[in-house]
């Protein structure tokens, strides 16, 4: 009765390497992509040939002016 938990434990492994050699034979046949990633448009121009296409947001007050207003109170 204590040999169950060997028993158990001998045939999961059995059935994990079992398990692992029909993986690799369906992986080895089928793509794992319908694209490959040399063949995929790209999305953001690399060789800035292309104009940028997001405008430039210009903000009234900058940024660095907000946080001296934040932290002043720190400073007295």
């Amino acid at each position: 009765m204590d040999n169950w938990l060997v028993i158990v434990i001998i045939i999961a492994a059995f059935a994990l390497i079992i398990g692992n050699f029909s993986v690799v034979q369906q992986n080895a046949n089928t793509p794992l992509r319908k694209q490959g990633l040399n063949d995929l448009e790209e999305t953001l121009p690399r060789s800035h040939n292309k104009a940028h296409k997001m405008p430039t947001i210009v903000s009234a007050e900058p940024i660095e002016s907000k946080e001296k207003k934040r932290n002043s109170h720190l400073n007295r």
